[in-house]
């Protein structure tokens, strides 16, 4: 994953504490579930989210997550799969929604096909967050203007991820330039952070 300090780096900057609900969407081996499950303890809630248009891969990320969730000491897991714009029913309102290198799969054929969007999905992510409440995106990025010719089923990417986040309504932002590009209209997102390793 990351090391020791940008670990802690990336986790105060999603504000994850004590009692949180996260949502880790496409949760991968589950290293941030993990994480974000010994952080909040039992006080807190982890939504392990495996959004329906991967569920059918064949490294079973469904059952992976549900065994996760029997751990010792990961009873404040949930598993849960559902469309991505479904999300809102599958999971209780959350103080972080979280996603790792997954942002750009988005604009993906396979995760348009059950007719999801980023635009929906950002939707969804609103209906889901607690006023406060923060949306943090960790991806890779791509030269400005480079569109899906970067995305990693076309070629490798080679710069470090960076992360965004947006903070639902009735909350406070910073706002500091970085380097890569998003998709979210800018009128709904804010670089607040420079990318990992710079």
């Amino acid at each position: 994953m990351y090391d020791q300090s940008k670990l802690s780096e990336l986790i105060r900057f999603a504000r994850v504490d004590a009692g949180s609900t996260v949502i880790d969407v496409y949760p991968g081996d589950g290293d941030w579930t993990r994480l974000f499950s010994d952080i909040v303890g039992p006080e807190g809630r982890v939504y392990s989210f495996v959004p329906a248009e991967v569920a059918h891969f064949k490294n079973d990320p469904v059952g992976r997550m549900r065994t996760l969730a029997t751990e010792p000491d990961r009873e404040n897991v949930e598993a849960v799969s559902a469309d991505l714009v479904a999300m809102p029913e599958a999971a209780q309102p959350a103080d972080v929604l979280w996603l790792h290198l997954f942002y750009h799969d988005l604009h993906t054929a396979l995760i348009q096909a059950r007719g999801a969007t980023a635009a929906q999905f950002n939707r969804a992510v609103y209906e889901r967050l607690k006023p406060g409440g923060s949306y943090v995106i960790v991806d890779h990025a791509a030269a400005v203007g480079a569109g899906m010719s970067q995305h990693p089923f076309v070629r490798r990417w080679r710069r470090p991820a960076s992360y965004w986040t947006r903070k639902a309504p009735c909350s406070r932002t910073r706002t500091i330039r970085t380097r890569s590009r998003c998709s979210i209209p800018r009128s709904r997102a804010r670089p607040i952070a420079s990318p990992i390793g710079s």
